[in-house]
């Protein structure tokens, strides 16, 4: 097992038994599934996997994406009313179930509907494991 499968193993399986939640979640919230409107409508699109989840996960998963971009992950999360309060550890599984996800769909042939997905799941590991890495202090 690599490194950083290992290094997944605990927190992922921990999130997976601990996280709990009544709220709807989009479960891949990210800035390309959002669009804003001249008249300040918001929509969200995409909605491939609602679930019920804590409030906080599409946050979290939208975070993902302003980190990728260079914002402080950390501080957003901090800032953020909705997940200022949750258990880091638990934030940190749900980013390693994440980023097993992404780093196992990566390896799969893009659908034809969607020829960059597979660049973006490649894009979103690395970013992920990247922060993971910084707030673990591996």
């Amino acid at each position: 097992m690599p490194d950083i499968a290992r290094r997944l193993w605990e927190p992922g399986m921990w999130a997976v038994e601990s996280v709990r939640g009544d709220t709807l979640v989009h479960s891949d919230l990210r800035d390309d599934n959002v669009i804003l409107a001249d008249t300040g409508e918001v929509w969200v699109c995409d909605w491939s996997w609602p679930t019920r989840g804590p409030i906080w996960v599409d946050t979290l998963t939208v975070a993902i994406s302003m980190v990728g971009d260079g914002l402080d992950g950390d501080r957003i999360l901090s800032e953020s009313g909705l997940v200022a309060n949750t258990d880091a550890d638990l934030v940190d599984g749900v980013l390693a179930l994440l980023l097993g996800y992404c780093l196992t769909a990566g390896t799969e042939a893009p659908p034809d509907a969607s020829p960059f997905l597979r660049t973006h799941r490649t894009w979103y590991a690395r970013v992920i494991e990247g922060w993971l890495r910084h707030r673990r202090g591996w």
